[in-house]
């Protein structure tokens, strides 16, 4: 995949020569994740200077979920969290990482993860995803109640957390006292070494089948 073709006019110019192999080979790669549910951006650092992003990624700016564009780089709508999105695009690029951000003005937790890619010919560059979790998502996991060691309820209760929902939610599906849910909810953040809704779901992200 070569990252500076991936704009249409250079892609254009690309496509005609048919001895570009690495960018057809990175056209048919951006074709199959221009088709994925999750948003994506090809992004530089530092600055997040957005080189390319699939149809979702441009659905998700244009409706104003959690990120924005300004010129050609990637904005968080709240602006006071930029500078942590800053540090973890700087952390990302040296090791892949995951960030899972509180929902903004009414909108649901938003995960964005980071991998570094090296585009044939180009500087190193970051690929992020971003899913934003609500109460009809569901993130397929494998059996994390053993990868943590966490009694049946407990796993069940964790399959309710990394879908975004809270404690009030849980207990009313899950037909248990509000007492009860968070005390589960407390151990599993013993067990996982977490303090946060945030924190258990970026945790889980990383188990996460792709």
């Amino acid at each position: 995949m070569h990252a500076y073709e991936i704009d249409d006019a250079r892609a254009s110019r690309a496509q005609n020569d048919p001895g570009s192999r690495p960018v057809q080979a990175g056209r048919y790669l951006l074709a199959h994740l221009d088709g994925l549910s999750d948003a994506q951006y090809l992004v530089s650092t530092p600055g997040l200077r957005i080189a390319w992003m699939n149809a979702e990624g441009e659905r998700t700016l244009r409706a104003g979920r959690g990120l924005s564009r300004g010129g050609d780089r990637l904005l968080l709508h709240d602006g006071d969290r930029q500078g942590d999105f800053q540090d973890f695009a700087r952390r990302a690029i040296q090791t892949s990482a995951a960030w899972v951000l509180s929902g903004f003005e009414g909108a649901p937790p938003m995960s964005i993860r980071g991998v570094a890619v090296r585009p044939s010919g180009c500087r190193q560059m970051l690929m992020l995803t971003v899913r934003f979790v609500s109460d009809e998502d569901q993130i397929e996991l494998p059996d994390l109640a053993n990868v943590f060691r966490l009694t049946p309820a407990e796993g069940r209760v964790l399959d309710h957390l990394t879908n975004g929902r809270r404690a009030e939610a849980l207990a009313e599906r899950l037909n248990i006292s509000i007492e009860t849910a968070r005390t589960h909810i407390r151990r599993i953040y013993t067990k996982m070494n977490v303090a946060s809704r945030e924190e258990v779901i970026c945790l889980a992200n990383r188990f996460r089948a792709v």
